[in-house]
């Protein structure tokens, strides 16, 4: 149970860590208050009126080139600024990575499930990944074990693996013979979604359940 956007803004930090902060606001509703949580993950990711931002070198940077899409989400993509950044976003969650102006940036920021996360999944979506001057997306299966709290992908030419803390995760994102730190976690019902990067690759997973 879990869906997954993608939003293609992966600038991957070599300094950026998977690191967490968490932002509460209450909302009323007509069954009463009811809380919502935001999380920000490896850095933190924003759409302010169509202005995209995201985490470089510590700081919430904005997008300043025009967005284009890849597979129905978020791309930027400029080789002449060595600007390339994917994303993903949906209701629940917008993860971008990839490089600006030849340095990494990413975030992940959205609401994590509150859904129980048992047994085992399978979750098919994209990656996308990117370097200072070029893009490449790809289809990706994710099989997800809660009880062994490990997840690992079925697709050839690429492998995503790692680990999962409560609804979050972290592990390595390799393609090509390059490998990046990713973190992530499960948001909405059924979406997981990461962003990873260094100062050689970055980009975005997701991946949804029926």
């Amino acid at each position: 149970m879990k869906s997954f956007t993608f939003i293609a803004i992966l600038i991957a930090g070599a300094g950026l860590s998977a690191c967490s902060s968490t932002t509460t606001g209450g909302t009323g509703g007509t069954g009463g208050p009811s809380v919502s949580t935001t999380t920000n993950i490896g850095g933190q990711a924003t759409n302010v009126g169509g202005v995209y931002s995201a985490t470089q070198a510590g700081a919430l940077t904005a997008i300043t080139i025009s967005k284009s899409s890849s597979n129905g989400q978020p791309l930027w993509m400029n080789t002449v600024v060595q600007t390339v950044i994917a994303g993903y976003e949906s209701a629940n969650v917008l993860a971008i990575g990839g490089f600006n102006n030849n340095s990494p940036i990413k975030g992940v920021t959205g609401t994590l499930t509150t859904t129980p996360l048992t047994g085992t999944a399978t979750y098919t979506g994209r990656y996308s990944r990117t370097t200072s001057g070029s893009f490449l997306s790809g289809a990706l299966a994710i099989d997800v074990d809660f009880g062994a709290l490990t997840f690992a992908d079925t697709t050839a030419g690429v492998d995503v693996s790692g680990t999962i803390s409560g609804a979050q995760f972290s592990g390595t994102f390799t393609k090509g013979g390059q490998s990046a730190p990713l973190a992530g976690g499960f948001f909405g019902t059924n979406e997981m979604v990461g962003a990873f990067g260094n100062g050689s690759i970055a980009g975005v997973i997701y991946g949804t359940t029926p």
